[in-house]
Formats: structure tokens, sequence, C-alpha cells
């Protein structure tokens, strides 16, 4: 009688009630009857199977394949996978679990811990992860994002704190087994080099496991999207063997949308330089990387382990480079690799750049390079540099000259985005900008501003004067860069809903 009184009425009524239920009731609500069910299956696959994230453990991955399988799978148009992975339990006491009085409890939850860790080692060491993988991607037709992360995003609206967070598919049901978390990527400051070592290499196999799959499966989403807090892809994640070039070549030309975060701080590559002198080139395999995504729309480039100017700058500066097409002869007296050319992102509308020092004449370089299509550009945890004294010295705002020249050069942007940018001189720094608070609710200075319209030159001004830094009373000359900027915040990233096992 009560679900037929649910369903006599409109759905839009009824959807209104469901939006205030937990997870758990709206799942309850939906077995009451057939008729609840059909009712509510659209809403209920677009808020739960539209978006999933999983991890590479056989439980998770099956899972998928069984969505994959399902009347879910055309909701599914967006893949993300989780960074968690079972730990070994090495580290866990035997002496308790032997000596626990009453029931096995505690030896088959251990017994369970080991075994989860055993078949994740099994799956990841014999490539099983690729062909689980493959095996779904193949079935997913709707398929349009892919995407990794290392962290939950806590925007579950139906359900109170802790259980607001959309874990990976299978990660509530390890620890209800198993009585401990999965081990889950940690600060990238972690001053353990072993530790991160071994969780960016771990984030690389992923990438890598990843593209062979899409490939194997012929499978072509329009955006690959990495975000990541606490790790980074290496230049060696953007190696593509020979034997597997062939099928994800094709993947990576269809991307749309490209988001990486990146750790240039890894070993560089020599390559074949002036007069056939070797010369290093940091990122070297990144660079071949972006020449098979050169028709992206959307750029994201996050800079996460660069905290000095560097190989960050080297890179962005053979970014900014005029395409050619021409490759550099290679010497016979020298078996070195030639460098990678020059990338040209002809259609590239939307540059985002984060958590990089560099200068205004590279960063600016690189923007007059895709003038002709970059409509929007997104600067977060920018620093520029500057080397001479003198301006420190005068105190001079950096970013107004950067912004004036943006403007002198006439682009055609229409939305400019600015979050957390700072400047520094040799020796001094950062000083961090904030912008005027047009909130009368607050009195603190937002330390991010967007600015939206159709020509920037005449608007220039606006922009510039609502910019302000705090100036210490006494300037102090450093070889060091201060801590704050070293300190754990989070790169730029994106707080979409992805989910978990319910």
């Amino acid at each position: 009688m009560a679900t037929s009184f649910l369903l006599s009425g409109p759905l839009e009524v009824l959807l209104q009630i469901t939006a205030y239920l937990s997870t758990s009731d709206y799942c309850s609500l939906r077995s009451t009857c057939k008729g609840v069910e059909e009712v509510l299956f659209t809403n209920f696959a677009l808020e739960f199977f539209q978006k999933r994230k999983f991890m590479f453990t056989e439980f998770s991955l099956q899972a998928l394949i069984d969505i994959s399988k399902s009347r879910f799978s055309t909701y599914l148009t967006h893949v993300i996978f989780g960074l968690e992975r079972p730990p070994s339990g090495m580290q866990t006491p035997i002496a308790p679990i032997l000596n626990s009085p009453g029931t096995n409890d505690m030896q088959i939850r251990f017994n369970h811990l080991r075994w989860e860790y055993i078949h994740h080692c099994d799956l990841i060491s014999n490539s099983q992860e690729i062909e689980m993988l493959a095996e779904a991607f193949s079935n997913l037709e709707s398929l349009q994002i892919v995407g990794i992360r290392d962290f939950d995003s806590p925007t579950r609206h139906r359900d109170e704190p802790p259980n607001n967070v959309w874990r990976s598919y299978g990660a509530s049901t390890f620890k209800r087994n198993t009585g401990v978390a999965l081990f889950t990527p940690q600060s990238r400051h972690d001053a353990n080099v072993d530790y991160r070592n071994g969780q960016i290499l771990y984030s690389s196999r992923i990438f890598s496991s990843v593209l062979r799959a899409l490939g194997q499966a012929n499978s072509k989403p329009k955006n690959l999207e990495v975000i990541l807090r606490q790790s980074a892809l290496t230049d060696q994640s953007f190696s593509i063997p020979k034997w597997t070039e062939s099928k994800i070549s094709p993947v990576l030309r269809h991307l749309n949308t490209a988001f990486l975060d990146l750790n240039l701080e890894s070993s560089s590559m020599f390559v074949e330089g002036d007069n056939g002198k070797a010369t290093e080139c940091p990122a070297f395999l990144l660079r071949g990387f972006l020449h098979r995504i050169s028709q992206v729309e959307h750029l994201r480039l996050n800079f996460a382990f660069s905290s000095l100017e560097g190989h960050a700058t080297d890179f962005l500066a053979w970014l900014a480079m005029p395409y050619t097409t021409i490759m550099p002869s290679t010497s016979a007296d020298i078996p070195l690799p030639r460098p990678p050319p020059p990338v040209d992102f002809h259609s590239l509308r939307q540059l985002e750049l984060g958590s990089l020092q560099t200068n205004t004449t590279t960063l600016l370089a690189v923007l007059r390079k895709f003038k002709c299509s970059l409509r929007s550009l997104s600067l977060h945890r920018v620093t520029l540099v500057a080397h001479a004294l003198a301006q420190a010295r005068d105190k001079e705002n950096i970013w107004i000259g950067f912004f004036n020249e943006i403007a002198d050069l006439n682009f055609t942007l229409s939305v400019i985005s600015l979050s957390n940018i700072s400047q520094r001189y040799l020796g001094t720094g950062p000083f961090y900008i904030t912008f005027l608070n047009r909130s009368s609710h607050s009195m603190v200075r937002p330390t991010m501003m967007t600015w939206r319209g159709s020509d920037f030159s005449r608007d220039v001004k606006e922009v510039t004067e609502a910019m302000f830094i705090h100036w210490p009373q006494v300037l102090s000359y450093s070889s060091e860069t201060d801590s704050a900027f070293d300190s754990d915040v989070e790169v730029m990233d994106e707080e979409g809903e992805s989910s978990e096992d319910s």
C-alpha cells in the first residue's frame, strides 16, 4: 500500500523525497518492490554508476567486469582507479594472534589479509590486471573519461561523515574482512626514499597498465585524467614499448583532454646536442608522449616535485620552441638518441599549469606559442622567479609586468584563473599574492581569482590593481628556499564525485 502511494504521484515528488535518504535507506527503498525499482532505476544509475572508482585488486576489477556486462554498463562514462593496495601484513605482530582466546576470528582475518596481498602480487606480476581491464573496457561503449587518483573524494551528499567519502570499490569490504585499512599513498615529501620511490613506481605501473588495457580493448575515451596529491608520474611512466605502440597510439591520438601530475626530478636522459656533444634532456620520454597527444584541446600539467627552478623551466622552454617536422641529424660518432622535436598543440584551447617555479620569459614564450588557439589559462601554485636583486629592493610585483605583457600581445583569452601564485627573487621569498576581497562577509583577502571577459587588454588594469603582496619590513637574502613553499599543499585537482562499493 505504501509503495503504491509512492508510485501514484509525480516522479519529481518521489525523487525529492529520496534525495533526503541515506545510501542504505535509498537502497532499501529500491528493494521494496519492482515498481519502485523500475521508477528509480535511471536516477539510481546516474548517481551511483555514471562515475565509479576501482582499485587493482581481483575483487575490485572483477566488479568492474561484472558492471560492464550489466544493464548499468551504458551509464558508466567515467572510470577512476585508486592507488590503494593490500598491505603485506608482515609487520603485524604474530604473538597476539597466536594467543588470542576463544574463536579463531583473528587468525581468519590475518589469513585473509595475507591472501589478499598474495593475490594482489600475483595479479600485478602476471599482468592479469591488464587482461581484466581490457575485458571491462571492451564492454563499456559509453566510456568517456579514465582517471587515476590517490585520494578519496568526501562528496557523498547522502551520508554523514565518515561515510560521506567515495572510496574505491571493495575498500569497505576489505577492511570488514581483514580488520585493517588498505595501504594508501602518503605525503610526497616523505623522507623515506625507498618508500617514496616504491609509491612512485606503483603509480607508474598503474598508468602503464591502464594505457595497455585501453589499447588492447580498442577503447578510445576522450579524457585521460591523472590527478595525484601524494604521488606523481616519473618519466619512466611514459615509456611505450614497441610491441604495444600500435595498440596504444590510436588511444592517445583520440584524446581531447589530458591531466598529468609529473615528477621531473627523476633521472634524465642524455641526447646528442650541438656539435655531437652529449647534453642532458629532462623528461625525454614525456616529450615523446606529448607528441602522441598533440591534438588535445585541454592540457593540465602539474609539476608536483619541482620545488626549485630547473627541470620544469627546461621542459617549458622545450614546450615553447617553434614546431618543426624536421628531425635533427644524428652524428655517426656518438651513439646518443636525438632530442625529441618540439610539439605542436595546434588545437590547444585550455592550458593549466601548476606547482612550478619558472621565469616570466619562459612562461610568456609558452603562451605566445599557443596564442592562436588558447582561450583559457589557469595557473595554480606558480612562482615567478626574478634574478635581478634590484627588483627585490624596489619591491616590484613581477606578476603585474607579466600580465601587462599578455595584454600587449593581444591574446584572445576569455578566462584566466589564478590560485596560490607567488613570486621570489634570487635568495628571497616566496612572496604570496592575494587579491581584492569583493565579499562583505570576510575581511580576509582571497588567494585566488578568475577573470572572464572578451578583452583582457581592456581589463588588465582592473586585474593588476586587485593584486597585493605582503612584503616583510626587511627583505632577507638567503640561498635557501622558504620552508613554507615546500609544505604539503594540495596540487591542482578536481573534487568531483567518485564512488565505492555500497
